[in-house]
């Protein structure tokens, strides 16, 4: 039987032949396959995001006003762990910057400084997020970067 007047077999013969993909440990054998074969908690792409935005963008996104832009990409980003990472980062660093502001908002003189200081690191931030990408290198802040790590290992 012949599907078209240019297939000389069956698709099934044509088709290429593929192992079932083994089993996780502890779940049910039905829980066991995801869409498309694939087991469960295997990633496709690692450049593959729950939100329909690229990558880079969204983790250059996480710097443009932290620590709130962190914190939503945070609790609507859940698949992908170099964003995750960013998001973590830029809420922590977000959280310091209001604390740095709080403190030295006795003078203005400082908190302007402080304040250009901030939107240059978060401008570096996000440029070192957005260039990354490529590669998924994760441009570690020195205290805060290696918390965030931990934190994203904890998940």
């Amino acid at each position: 039987m012949t599907f078209a007047p240019y297939q000389a077999a069956p698709p099934d013969l044509l088709r290429a032949q593929s192992f079932p993909p083994e089993p996780v440990p502890g779940l049910a054998p039905s829980a066991n396959i995801g869409y498309g074969g694939q087991t469960a908690g295997e990633r496709v792409n690692a450049y593959e995001t729950a939100l329909p935005i690229r990558l880079d963008i969204l983790s250059a996104l996480c710097y443009l006003f932290p620590p709130v832009t962190g914190v939503a990409i945070l609790l609507l980003e859940y698949s992908n762990d170099y964003v995750r990472f960013h998001a973590y980062q830029s809420a922590m660093v977000g959280f310091a910057i209001l604390a740095l502001h709080f403190f030295f908002s006795f003078s203005s003189f400082l908190s302007y400084t402080i304040l250009a200081l901030n939107i240059g690191a978060l401008a570096f931030l996000g440029y070192r997020a957005y260039s990354d990408s490529e590669t998924l290198e994760r441009y570690e802040v020195p205290a805060i970067g290696t918390l965030a790590n931990q934190w994203l290992e904890t998940e």
